[in-house]
């Protein structure tokens, strides 16, 4: 609101340190929104963690389950060997189920944080806009005041 006293100086001051407050949040915003999608860079994941651990758990698995004992322990025990191979091969399928499911969760959470970059984006060019629409008014309210007074003063006369 345009007043004809001192109290709109100290109500400019306070619009514009608002302003530079909000204007660096959404740059603190936009660059914690990079630092996140920073992973997938031209479309591609970086590695994940429930790669890695895809990862580490077949290495793992390709060290302890050597095939030439498991075939020497089975000729010994029979059908203890099946039910332990089928109880590995349905924890494995578990495991990468459960890897692919994190996975999938892990892209779309990682397409909302891109679709809410561009919404900052899109929101700090609009508060630019609004303050440019706003100095603008601002302007004219300046214009409109200068001119009142000198008309008064040419009445005056």
């Amino acid at each position: 609101m345009i007043r004809f006293d001192e109290s709109e100086i100290q109500q400019e001051r306070e619009i514009n340190c608002l302003t530079e407050e909000i204007t660096a949040l959404f740059h603190k915003a936009d660059r914690s929104l990079k630092k996140i999608t920073s992973a997938f860079v031209g479309g591609e994941p970086s590695p994940s963690p429930a790669d890695r651990l895809r990862l580490q758990l077949q290495k793992f698995g390709s060290e302890i389950f050597d095939v030439d004992a498991m075939e020497k322990g089975a000729e010994k025990s029979g059908r203890s060997f099946q039910f332990g191979s089928k109880a590995t091969a349905y924890a494995m399928d578990t495991t990468e189920f459960d890897i692919r499911t994190r996975d999938i969760e892990i892209q779309r959470i990682a397409k909302s944080v891109a679709t809410l970059a561009t919404m900052f984006k899109e929101v700090a060019e609009m508060v630019i806009d609004q303050g440019t629409l706003i100095d603008r008014i601002d302007y004219n309210m300046e214009q409109v005041s200068a001119m009142a007074v000198h008309c008064l003063l040419d009445r005056a006369r």
